[in-house]
């Protein structure tokens, strides 16, 4: 390949992960980036909920710096996550709130953590829970610095489109029809038209497709024997009660075969089923699903042609970077959506991936094997903590709330729990929990599943 001052790095993919690595790296004027993707291969453009990591991601790579993008992408404010029937069948509630105390000093004495019930104390102690409870929120400047967002992920991915593409990022439209690959190394795409794409480093965010990584040597790590959830069904409704429906929290309601998603929208309401396919079939979980709907906001003849469906396998490449291969998003991981944590993620990928780069834009080897562990240390904290929402479960209406709730705790869930249970509630803070989920996150899982 001829030299050039500046290395070569084709991504591949046209979803939010593709144009969100395209945005950030194309801050770096040592790299020439150019975007692989079809248009002929429809998204689904389901509603996305995200944590605040969002805020540090936009910032670092100065992305939406005015207030009005929120509205060009058709989303809302997010203050907290909300959980209702995991603990037990009916009536169970709890929230997972995003920062922001109120009373920092005294809710840190941890002593109403004993006395208090989870939802007083989240009301009484963290800002943006009150502010959920209080009334809806509007997109104003001062909203927008707190907590997270929901939006509609193919609006943001155009969005983040055009700001790659005003940085200089090169867009091919064309499907891929073979990839030149020696190993681990891919010299080449070859697409549709016979034209040739040469790179330096080439980015897998073609989500469950892994074009690029489907035929390298690398190990899967399953993580279906502890999570059993492996299919979801997406739809979107209009709002039909909004003071009940539009707020500003990512919603988690459990059934009998899994959970379902709801994630406000400026002007729709996103839901989704995410359900066992061991324990369930299609037919039957869309009955579940709409005879939901029916019953808790009155929604009648749904179609089911509306529906969109996903199957996916749980778990994660063990190697996330293979070669001069590195995989971002779905084609790197996938743990199932609660908690919000797939932008989440690839977001971390990405920023560990830009930090590399900035200092070292040969792509050394040593920074590979870290960035590796990083990024597989992060995947797994959080897997531990999404694997809690079952293990603390009561519930034995079904046989997959049976399954789920008996999967054996590992040594760190299992430390936490005998902690909580005896009360030690600052050994929990002092304990080095790595990843998205602080010792603060873990509290308020086990405070609002206690058992």
């Amino acid at each position: 390949m001829k030299e050039t001052a500046q290395k070569q790095v084709v991504i591949v993919g046209g979803g939010s992960a593709a144009w969100s690595c395209a945005a950030a790296l194309s801050c770096n004027k040592n790299l020439h980036i150019t975007l692989v993707d079809s248009s002929k291969i429809k998204s689904i453009g389901v509603g996305e909920s995200s944590l605040p990591i969002i805020r540090d991601f936009h910032k670092k790579f100065r992305l939406f710096e005015e207030q009005n993008w929120i509205e060009r992408v058709g989303g809302i404010i997010k203050y907290t996550l909300e959980f209702e029937d995991f603990m037990e069948e009916k009536g169970s509630r709890w929230v997972h709130p995003l920062s922001a105390y109120k009373e920092y000093e005294e809710f840190m004495t941890l002593k109403h953590l004993s006395t208090l019930p989870h939802l007083e104390l989240t009301e009484r102690f963290f800002y943006t829970q009150n502010l959920c409870n209080t009334k809806f929120s509007d997109n104003t400047n001062d909203n927008l610095a707190l907590g997270a967002y929901h939006f509609d992920a193919k609006r943001y991915a155009q969005e983040l489109q055009k700001i790659a593409l005003s940085r200089g990022v090169e867009h091919i439209d064309a499907k891929i029809v073979s990839i030149n690959q020696d190993e681990n190394i891919t010299q080449s795409l070859v697409l549709e038209d016979d034209r040739v794409v040469e790179g330096d480093l080439f980015i897998d965010c073609s989500g469950f497709q892994n074009i690029l990584f489907k035929n390298l040597k690398t190990n899967f790590l399953s993580f279906e024997e502890r999570l059993f959830c492996n299919k979801a069904m997406a739809i979107k409704l209009p709002y039909v009660d909004i003071p009940k429906q539009k707020r500003n929290a990512t919603l988690a309601k459990a059934l009998k075969n899994g959970w379902v998603w709801h994630t406000p929208l400026e002007d729709v309401l996103a839901l989704g089923y995410v359900y066992s396919g061991k324990h369930t079939n299609a037919q039957d979980a869309k009955d579940e699903f709409f005879a939901y709907l029916q019953k808790s906001f009155g929604y009648k003849d749904l179609d089911a042609t509306q529906l969109h469906h996903v199957e996916y396998r749980s778990g994660v490449h063990e190697h996330s970077w293979i070669g001069n291969n590195i995989a971002i998003g779905l084609a790197s991981f996938f743990i199932e959506p609660l908690e919000s944590t797939g932008i989440a993620l690839f977001e971390i990928q990405i920023m560990e991936l830009a930090k590399i780069l900035e200092t070292n834009p040969a792509f050394a080897h040593n920074y590979m094997h870290q960035y590796n562990a990083t990024v597989l240390g992060y995947i797994l904290s959080v897997k531990d903590f999404i694997e809690m929402h079952y293990i603390l479960s009561q519930r034995e209406d079904s046989p997959f709330w049976r399954d789920a709730s008996t999967i054996e705790p590992n040594a760190l869930q299992k430390k936490l729990v005998e902690l909580y249970r005896l009360e030690k509630f600052e050994e929990i803070l002092r304990l080095r929990v790595s990843g998205i989920f602080s010792t603060l996150s873990w509290l308020h899982l086990l405070h609002g599943n206690k058992k």
